[in-house]
């Protein structure tokens, strides 16, 4: 049989933040941003191996305010999570060497192949709103939802004036809609464009969903976003099997509910499991970084993306191993160790307890001799430093 796991959550913003304000075009705003959202997922599983051993047949399900935001780049608006999910490279370095997890991936319940069909669930008012925008009479009838995709149509719409008010409404949307309109059409990242665009959307639209928009103490992470989702986490060898059925079409949020600049989301889904028999290592996407090349990058990535979490954790860039350490994300306490995590073999008073410097594990001498000390200078770490066997066995092969 499944075992499922649920797990709530409330991921860090600081870095995500702080690199939607930053105006330095040689950053890759979109990247970054995608790095620290998956640093935060790979933290989770860390921390959820460490508590319980994840098998193959085991499902873990994160729901909460997972910080996704919304970034306009290139003339288009991408949402951070979808962005994550569909990174093939980034998916697999997420659950890379890490001790109790098996090779995975991380999936939503809800299929989004469009980021303006995404839902709107931040930011707002504290005041509940009275009445939806072309809220149908009849209750049989869902509610309709505020989508990335109306904001960025009403703004396109008011700019460039050729829609009436009418045509444009709260809660309309036309079947196609050029973001490029909308958002100035260059490769690089304009931290003014989104309060440009809440601008342009004008106050009327604003207030008729109640958005949250002040313009003089604005920051693009504010911008409406899809924040608050539902995803969950399975061995590539079961993701296959798991099929989904959405009676209700996907995600509902409570646009009447006050109290918080974030709107409660609700989703109904029956989970089927049928055996497909599928390869997944031959046929899907996830198996296809199999290369040599491919898993260096992958061993490369995942260390980034834990220096990420340092980051996150700290607020600093700073990456000694210290630091790492205090900030609990990458370090076995020795309380929560009284043997090698390794060999097994019990820690006392001839068998001393050390740490590998790269996954953080509590090993024995034996397990991380000092011949296997290297520099590790994507960590900041220029002096050789300790590694235990099973890293050094993984650096070697990679």
């Amino acid at each position: 049989g499944l075992r499922f796991m649920f797990a709530a959550a409330h991921f860090p913003i600081s870095s995500i933040s702080e690199t939607l304000e930053s105006d330095d075009q040689t950053e890759d705003t979109l990247q970054t941003s995608k790095r620290a959202l998956a640093g935060a997922l790979r933290k989770v599983l860390r921390d959820l191996g460490r508590k319980t051993p994840i098998d193959e047949k085991t499902v873990i399900f994160l729901q909460g305010d997972l910080n996704s935001r919304t970034i306009l780049k290139g003339g288009q608006a991408h949402d951070i999570l979808k962005d994550v999910l569909d990174d093939r490279l980034l998916q697999k370095a997420i659950a890379y060497n890490l001790p109790g997890v098996p090779k995975g991936r991380w999936k939503e319940i809800v299929p989004n192949s469009d980021t303006r069909e995404l839902p709107v669930t931040y930011k707002f008012t504290h005041t509940p709103l009275a009445q939806i925008p072309n809220e149908a009479s009849s209750p049989s009838q869902p509610p309709p939802a505020l989508r990335l995709g109306d904001v960025m149509a009403r703004s396109r719409a008011t700019s460039s004036s050729t829609t009436t008010p009418s045509s444009a409404a709260a809660g309309s949307r036309p079947e196609e809609m050029d973001l490029g309109s909308a958002i100035a059409a260059t490769e690089g990242h304009d931290p003014g464009a989104y309060k440009q665009l809440l601008l342009n959307a004008g106050e009327d639209f604003r207030k008729a969903w109640g958005i949250s928009f002040k313009p003089n103490n604005f920051r693009p992470f504010r911008f409406p976003a899809s924040a608050d989702r539902l995803i969950y986490f399975a061995a590539d060898s079961l993701c296959d099997d798991l099929h989904w059925e959405l009676p209700q079409g996907g995600y509902h949020v409570n646009y009447k509910q006050g109290g918080s600049d974030h709107k409660p989301v609700f989703l109904e889904a029956i989970l089927t499991v049928r055996h497909t028999g599928r390869s997944v290592d031959e046929d899907s996407p996830m198996g296809r970084v199999r290369s040599r090349g491919g898993t260096a990058l992958c061993a490369e990535l995942s260390e980034l993306l834990d220096g990420q979490v340092i980051k996150d954790s700290t607020g600093t860039g700073a990456m000694t191993i210290w630091g790492k350490a205090r900030a609990g994300w990458n370090w076995t306490p020795d309380s929560d160790a009284n043997s090698c995590e390794i060999c097994g073999r019990a820690f006392g008073i001839f068998r001393r307890r050390h740490h590998c410097r790269l996954c953080g594990c509590c090993v024995c001498g034996s397990c991380s001799p000092d011949s296997l000390r290297r520099p590790l200078p994507q960590l900041g770490l220029v002096d050789p430093c300790r590694l235990c066997t099973r890293c050094s066995d993984l650096r070697q092969q990679s």
